[in-house]
């Protein structure tokens, strides 16, 4: 499941939107996310038109930065149930030199 976790203007308000129906097929992961990412840097504009939309980056974006969010939760009878949640700015102040080290172990 992917979703869209933007924090209000005003007051500490957070709302999670649901972005598309539950993916079963793994490779259909990496275009949802794409899109998400586009839907998130232009709030604006309905998240739908990302979702169901072209495939295709705009020419210009609302924003090249957001503090909002794209959380991925991964649920399966084969796989550890497990939560990724985007750090706004990381991947693309990622530089060769620097690495990010994750692991996971069963609990």
């Amino acid at each position: 499941m992917v979703s869209l976790r933007i924090v209000e203007k005003h007051g500490n308000k957070v709302r999670k939107i649901r972005f598309g129906e539950p993916i079963y097929d793994v490779a259909a992961v990496t275009e949802r996310i794409r899109r998400a990412q586009r839907a998130i840097l232009n709030l604006s504009t309905d998240a739908d038109m990302f979702l169901k939309g072209p495939d295709e980056d705009l020419t210009l974006s609302e924003k090249t930065f957001s503090e909002d969010c794209i959380c991925l939760e991964i649920k399966g009878k084969d796989v550890p149930d497990l939560s990724f949640i985007d750090l706004p700015g990381l991947s693309s102040d990622i530089t060769p030199q620097y690495t990010l080290n994750c692991s996971f172990s069963k609990l």
